[in-house]
Order: C-alpha cells, then sequence, then structure tokens
C-alpha cells in the first residue's frame, strides 16, 4: 500500500508545476459562459419588452457585445500574464496590471457610448423620417459630434490621470501651443469657430435659398462644413465660403421670408390722367377679391408721381405665397388684370421720353 501510494504522488508532484495552466483554462470557460450568458439576457430583454424597429434597446446587443467581449479577454489576458510571471518569476517592475484593469474599462465604456451614440442618432433619423421627431438631421450630427467630442475628451483625461501623469504642467504646455497656434491660424479658427456658431444658431439649412447682398451671392445651400459652407448660386456654380464671413456680412434667407412683396408702377399718358381715379379703385377692388394678397399687411395703389411725360401709379401688396415661382405668378396675374383694366377704362400705357 506504501508502495502505491510513494508511486502516485511521484506521478503528480511534476503536474503540480502545471496546474496554473489549469487555472487559465477555467478562467476561459468562465469568460466562455459570462459571454453566453449575457448575450441570453440582452436577447430575453428585447424579447419580453417587445421594442418596435425604431427603438434604440433593440440594438443593445450591438451597443454592449463586443466592448464587453473585448473587456473579457483583455481581463483574461491579465490574469494569464499575472498568474504566468508568478510562477515562472519573470514579472517586470514596469507592469501595472491594476491600472490596465482601469484604463481598458474607461476604455470599453467610452466605445459604448459612442456606439450607443451612433445607434441612437440612427433612431432618431428613423423617427424624423416618420415624423415622430422634432429634431433635423442637422441637429442630430452635430449634437452626436458634441457627444463624441466629451466622451473621448473627458475618457482620455481619465486614463492619463489612471497612469499618474500630472495633467497640470500638460493643460499648461497646451495652452501655451495652443495660444502660439492661435496667433498662426487665427483666419482657420474664426472658420472653425463661424462654423460651431452656424451649427449652434442655425441661421440657414441644407437646400435653403440665401442672399448676401455685400458679396453679391445667391444661392441654395448645399453642404455646412466646419471651415466652409457650400452653395450652388442661381448659375448652378458651386460656391464656397468661409464660415467666418457669416458672422461679419449681411445674409438674408430668403426660404424664410413670410411674404413676398409685389412693387410696380404703372405708368399712364397724360391725356388719361381724368381716367387714373376709377382705374385706381378698379384694380383696389380686384385686389381684395384675390386670397393670394395678405389683407392685414400694407395695399397701397395711388399716384405716386406726375413725370416728364406720364402719370405713375404705384402699386403695392404682400403676397401670403412665399416660393419664387408661385409669387411670379400671382404678379404676372396682377399686372395683366390692371392692364386689361386699364384698356376697359379707354386708357393706355405711357411711353416714357428719354432725354
Amino acid at each position: 500500500m506504501e508502495m502505491v501510494k510513494l508511486y502516485i504522488e511521484n506521478w503528480l508532484y511534476p503536474a503540480r508545476d502545471y496546474a496554473w495552466l489549469c487555472e487559465i483554462g477555467l478562467y476561459l470557460a468562465l469568460i466562455a459562459l459570462v459571454n453566453l450568458f449575457f448575450k441570453r439576457a440582452v436577447g430575453r430583454y428585447q424579447h419580453r419588452v417587445h421594442l418596435q424597429e425604431n427603438d434604440w434597446r433593440l440594438h443593445l446587443d450591438y451597443v454592449f457585445f463586443a466592448p464587453v467581449r473585448a473587456l473579457l479577454w483583455i481581463f483574461f489576458a491579465l490574469f494569464a500574464i499575472n498568474l504566468a510571471t508568478s510562477r515562472l518569476g519573470h514579472l517586470g517592475a514596469w507592469f501595472d496590471d491594476q491600472a490596465v484593469r482601469n484604463a481598458s474599462i474607461i476604455g470599453c465604456a467610452m466605445w459604448m457610448l459612442l456606439r450607443w451614440k451612433t445607434v441612437f442618432q440612427q433612431t432618431l433619423t428613423a423617427r424624423r423620417s416618420t415624423g415622430k421627431s422634432v429634431l433635423d438631421p442637422h441637429s442630430i450630427q452635430i449634437m452626436g459630434k458634441i457627444f463624441s467630442f466629451v466622451v473621448l475628451f473627458t475618457g482620455l483625461l481619465i486614463v492619463l490621470r489612471i497612469f499618474g501623469l500630472d495633467m497640470m504642467p500638460l493643460m499648461a504646455f497646451g495652452g501655451i501651443g495652443a495660444a502660439a497656434a492661435g496667433i498662426a491660424s487665427k483666419d482657420v479658427i474664426a472658420n472653425f469657430f463661424g462654423g460651431l456658431v452656424i451649427h449652434l444658431t442655425r441661421p440657414f439649412t441644407v437646400n435653403e435659398l440665401i442672399e448676401m447682398p455685400e458679396k453679391k451671392i445667391v444661392g441654395h445651400i448645399e453642404a455646412i462644413g466646419w471651415y466652409f459652407t457650400m452653395l450652388r448660386d442661381l448659375q448652378k456654380r458651386p460656391t464656397w465660403i468661409p464660415n467666418a464671413a457669416f458672422s461679419t456680412d449681411v445674409m438674408i434667407n430668403q426660404s424664410r421670408v413670410t411674404h413676398r412683396r409685389i412693387d410696380e408702377i404703372i405708368s399712364i399718358r397724360f391725356e388719361d390722367a381724368s381716367r387714373a381715379s376709377a382705374l385706381i379703385e378698379k384694380i383696389r377692388a380686384d385686389l381684395a377679391l384675390r386670397k393670394e394678397i395678405d389683407h392685414s399687411q400694407p395695399v397701397y395703389i395711388f399716384v405716386d408721381a406726375l413725370a416728364a411725360s406720364t402719370i405713375d401709379i404705384h402699386l403695392t401688396a404682400y403676397t401670403h405665397n412665399t416660393p419664387y415661382e408661385n409669387f411670379i405668378k400671382i404678379k404676372q396675374e396682377v399686372l395683366l388684370k390692371a392692364y386689361e383694366l386699364l384698356r376697359q377704362e379707354g386708357a393706355d400705357l405711357a411711353v416714357r421720353t428719354i432725354k
């Protein structure tokens, strides 16, 4: 019996030196079980709450699986390294597994937040297409960029702090460098902040028609960048405008006007002076019947001037229809009707004398 016991101990003793390999195997199996449990738990939650297609919670697997899996594998690698080095005696003094573990947790949390941001943006865009969201795609995009910047910047500061880096000298050096870079590239910074102001205040959005009278530019906005805003003018030429220009020059957003004004001069002959009053009353009565004219706004029809060879009747009215093509059509109808009424009165348009 003693011989058998001695034989078993002699056979098992060399295997004790490799028991840590079994520990690594058990840890690996535990990771596989945790991963399987987490996946099934998320699947059951999604099935239980009956999520709709445009609900961001439907994509929880995309948000969590890859970061959690990466974190588990990092923990496994740290465990294996610690176990192996403690058995083999080659642990370097430079290796701080606790700092690496904490930094990995912060990094994977940042990864989850950025993935959640992507899913949330897609959800808001889908709801926008069905009319369930009040946010436009431009606002969703700028909110996503600001969120990404905050997450990355905050995460970077925390990771640097974990590894024991003093942030005060780094921030002081960064402030000096930023001041030098700002002096050297003030135009770039001005355009960048101009783009930020455009994103925040939204004086115009994509597809809107704007006019810059000082630069004699009129066109539809096609893209709003951080440095340039691209529009296509009325001759269909692409035009890139530095964003800083919108902070210094006057800009008119033609797409947001509430009315368009008909402002015309009708010149009749001097010999038709006796018919002017009747003609004005008939034109005023015609405008009063038109639904396209906003009668809460001033409607002026009066003799404006006695010119060298004409009597000038000034016609001013405001239309509800702000699209330019509709406005032109209404203006055409008003002017043609005015000429018809003028002919009915036996009057005619005057021929101006050019001196």
